[in-house]
């Protein structure tokens, strides 16, 4: 085969998955993407991680800035933030993701307290950005970000998906009858049960004690 026809096959090829991504994010060394738009990153992410290749459109990210801190004895260890929300509308553009700089336990703490993050197109301009923190309280050895995030966006938190708010639960039309109506009625009641159950734990994780303590005293009166 002659060195054009390589040429010609290689393009032939690649348009199609270069077509595929529209939008292009570089991220900040120090972020860590663990969802995007409720499904593993590694989907969206290149080779090397440091970029995210996605569809123009609406996404939802979810993240944490890892970063190297040093204690009083001058010993460096690795700590992060708090889960992060990230929802932005992007087409046909090369934009890049940062975060401030954290050097210290106090600006760590600050972060959490008041979480930023800049999505800057080619020319530096800042995008539409809207950020929230995904609370879990307690322990949290492993967490599971997209059972998390799907509970979060059956909320109308200021950065939940839309498309999943205004997701009709059933409709029923003429073609369903007999037992497959019931079929996916039930179907649908289940599904309805597990989004139930995570809404209830993200909100009770969410509340304060004392809101937690009046939420175990009204199950126990009601069972």
């Amino acid at each position: 085969m002659s060195t054009k026809s390589l040429v010609f096959f290689f393009l032939a090829v690649m348009t199609p998955v270069i077509g595929q991504a529209q939008v292009q994010i570089k991220l900040d060394p120090t972020i860590k993407v663990h969802v995007v738009n409720e499904a593993p990153a590694e989907q969206y992410l290149s080779a090397q991680q440091a970029r995210l290749e996605l569809p123009n459109g609406e996404h939802q990210l979810v993240i944490e800035k890892v970063v190297r801190l040093r204690d009083a004895a001058d010993e460096s260890f690795l700590d992060s933030s708090d889960a992060l929300i990230l929802l932005f509308n992007a087409s046909d553009e090369q934009l890049t993701l940062e975060t401030p700089a954290v050097d210290t336990r106090y600006e760590l703490k600050t972060f959490n307290r008041k979480p930023k993050a800049y999505l800057l197109d080619a020319n530096g301009n800042k995008k539409d950005l809207k950020i929230d923190t995904l609370i879990k309280e307690g322990f949290q050895l492993d967490r599971n970000y997209i059972a998390e995030i799907q509970a979060y966006n059956q909320t109308e938190s200021k950065a939940a998906l839309e498309e999943n708010q205004s997701e009709p639960a059933y409709t029923f039309n003429e073609s369903n009858k007999g037992s497959s109506v019931n079929g996916q009625i039930v179907q649908q009641e289940k599904a309805d049960q597990k989004i139930v159950s995570q809404m209830l734990e993200y909100w009770y994780q969410k509340a304060d004690e004392q809101t937690q303590q009046r939420f175990k005293s009204w199950i126990n009166q009601t069972h």
